[in-house]
Parts: C-alpha cells; structure tokens; sequence
C-alpha cells in the first residue's frame, strides 16, 4: 500500500501511531513515576541552576526540602533570594518535584530539557543526571502531617543524592497521612515523543514536501510498550522516495530501533542503491551481530566500517545510528559510539553528493546492481529516522535516552 508521508525539517520520521496496522506519523507517551521531594543541596541546586538563571518557572516563595532538621523543623529555602531556613513541619511552602536517571556521559548539560520534560539542574560529571519537575506540586503543603516527632538519621540526609531516601522515610513514618515528600513520589508524568519532531530535539518543524512510501508485507506487533513493523526476512521492506532530497546532501545521519532474530545473516536496515549499477549505501546488520556502514560507488567500495564487537543480539531492541559527518562517518550503539574500524578507508567522505546514480531507498532490504531486492531484514524495525543534518554525540544520546525505556534496555 502507498501512505503519503511529511518529510519533516531535519528529520523525516516512520513510526507507528495506531493499532490499524497503518503506517503514519504519530507517538509514543514514557510515563515518570521515580519523583521524589529534593534533599536541601539538591533544592540548593535547583535553585542556582534553574531559578538563578530564570528558568524553570519558579516562583519567589519557599520550597521545602527533605531534609529533616529536628522534631519539629524541617529543611526549606526561599526561592526569592535563595536564604535557607528550617519551619516548622506543619508550615505550608511551596513543592516541586525531582528525579534522578543515568544516561551516556555528556548526554545533558545544565538546563537541557531532560526525558520527563523538566529542566536538568544537576550533574555528577559521570552518567547521573537530576531533573526538576516541569511545574510546581503544590503551592502550600505542610511537611508532614506528623509536626512533633524526630524520624531521624533516614530523613536527614542534606547532601545530592539523598532525597529518595528521605522521602521515603517520610512516607512510611509511622502516624504519617500525608506529606509534601508523598506529594511528590505520587507524581506520575507522561512525556510524549512526537515522531515528526525528532522525539523533542526540535521544537519546531518546517513541512518541506510529501515524501511518499510503499510498503510490502509489512504487519504490526505489539511488543511490550512498542508498536513496531514485523520483517518476515524474505518479502517485507519499505521504498522510501526521500531520494529526491538526498541528491545533493554531503553529510546526513540514520538512526532506527531494531530486535533481528538473526543477527548471524546480514540484513538491511536502511538502503541506498542504484538499481543497475553497483553503487550503494548500506546500513545494516554485517553478521556476527556486527553493525556496519558502507559506501560502494561503480563496484568500488569507498569506505567500510564495522563494530569491534558483537553489538546486535537476537531477540533483544537494539538502538542503532549512523552520522556520516562529512569527514567520516561513526556508528553508535544505544547512544554510544563504540568501538569500531574501517576495514576500507580509501575516501571516508563519499555520501550521497558523490553518488549520482542512486535511485532508491529501502528499508528493511537493498537493492542495486540488478539484484532486485535482497539482504531482507527478519525482525522488528520502529522509529526510522533519516535526517538530513549532522547530529552530535550528544543528540544521538538524547534519542536514544528519550525512547529507551519504551524499549526495556
């Protein structure tokens, strides 16, 4: 069947949106239930690298922290000025939530929009990052409902990293009925990647042209959360015209999410080839669970690069990019660019603007050089994204800790 599609600017997106079976722009929603109310150095951080800089949308009023001073007092600072003071417990302060998660080195800065929509405020220098909730909890809750008894050494931790202990000592205090910490470990938030706009990398999209699609015995599965495109290995693939647009592009960047069932036969992930002619892009799947790139242009092949490792295994999603930069090209593995090498180096720059005679697109098979479709991928493809700028290491983290958890890895 033919679906009209939007090449969006820079990134044109194939997901799947629906339990039809059809194949659309749409989105995935990845709930966060992991808040808990800040310890008194994290609020402090929240503070100077968000409400400092003015962001995050605080109000000059005090925030309670976690932290437990005595009996009767607890942590709390004035977000006007950033003064610390410890109220008494029944007193109401404002609350806003936090959460903590690991993702690559150098995936977020200070104030990067984070994975559940918040502003980040705090980071370890290694793969820990804090992110502040979008918005307030509430605009006047008392610390606990229990304002005269000490909970003691479990609620009194001060320092980063301390919060989601103090928390839950707080909840589970025996007399307790509510609290701003059980306010806080109560959010539940949804985050909701668009597919037309690079799962939140863009905030704003330009509609180029329709790009229009065929595809071939394709069917849905529901695995898990994911809504993902079946490939039977043998007759399933899609034609993608994003060709057109291609012609001239010097540098561009591939990602996909991919469960094979084979990883031991190589198999196409997205293609590039000229139908009567040796000349092709591939990105896919090198055997040995190795993940490939290649350039061939007239039967010569122009540069070649594999994973090190085994980096596909079956039966397991697998988050997988290529960004030729216009330089050369480097393949990442679940964000990560891993360790790889050319096996051909002979001009690590040729792309597309090299390669005239390229006339279609596929994905899940190649085609070129009078070999009608083959290398068919067996397994699930979800979330293709072909995007007609460079993206940074740090981006294609990002895509891959915005989706990941979606896909249990």
């Amino acid at each position: 069947m033919k679906r009209n599609r939007k090449l969006v600017s820079p990134t044109a997106i194939l997901d799947i949106a629906s339990d039809s079976g059809s194949i659309s722009s749409g989105y995935d929603i990845v709930y966060y239930t992991d808040w808990f109310l800040p310890s008194k150095d994290e609020l402090a951080a929240m503070y100077d690298e968000l409400k400092a800089h003015a962001v995050g949308g605080f109000a000059n009023d005090s925030y309670w922290s976690s932290s437990e001073n005595d009996a009767d007092q607890a942590e709390a600072q004035n977000f006007t000025a950033g003064a610390t003071s410890q109220p008494a417990k029944s007193t109401t302060e404002y609350i806003r939530a936090c959460r903590s998660f690991t993702a690559a080195a150098a995936a977020y800065i200070l104030r990067d929009v984070g994975p559940a929509g918040g502003l980040i405020f705090y980071v370890d220098g290694g793969t820990t990052y804090y992110e502040a909730a979008p918005s307030d909890q509430s605009i006047g809750k008392a610390w606990s409902n229990v304002t005269d008894v000490e909970i003691g050494v479990t609620a009194q931790g001060t320092a980063i990293g301390t919060g989601q202990a103090n928390t839950t000592a707080i909840i589970i205090e025996v007399g307790h009925t509510t609290s701003a910490a059980e306010l806080c470990d109560d959010l539940d938030t949804s985050c909701t990647i668009h597919t037309d706009s690079a799962a939140k990398l863009c905030d704003e999209t330009t509609v180029l042209e329709e790009i229009e699609i065929t595809v071939n015995n394709i069917t849905i599965f529901k695995d898990g959360e994911v809504l993902a495109m079946i490939f039977n290995g043998s007759t399933s693939y899609i034609i993608n015209y994003i060709i057109d647009q291609l012609s001239n592009v010097t540098a561009s960047s591939f990602a996909a999410w991919i469960k094979t069932k084979d990883a031991t036969i190589t198999q196409e992930i997205i293609s590039f080839g000229d139908t009567d002619a040796d000349t092709r892009i591939q990105f896919d799947i090198d055997g040995a669970g190795l993940l490939r790139a290649l350039v061939g242009v007239t039967g010569t092949v122009q540069w070649a690069l594999d994973t090190d490792d085994t980096v596909i295994i079956n039966n397991e999603w697998t988050h997988v990019a290529l960004v030729q930069n216009g330089t050369e090209p480097v393949l990442y593995v679940n964000g990560i660019a891993v360790a790889q090498t050319f096996s051909v180096s002979t001009d690590k720059t040729f792309w597309f603007n090299d390669m005239p005679g390229l006339d279609n697109g596929r994905i899940g098979c190649g085609n070129w050089n009078s070999g009608g479709n083959a290398n068919f991928f067996h397994g699930l493809i979800n979330d293709v994204r072909i995007d007609i700028g460079i993206w940074t290491a740090r981006e294609v983290s990002q895509i891959f800790s915005k989706s990941h958890v979606l896909y249990n890895v």
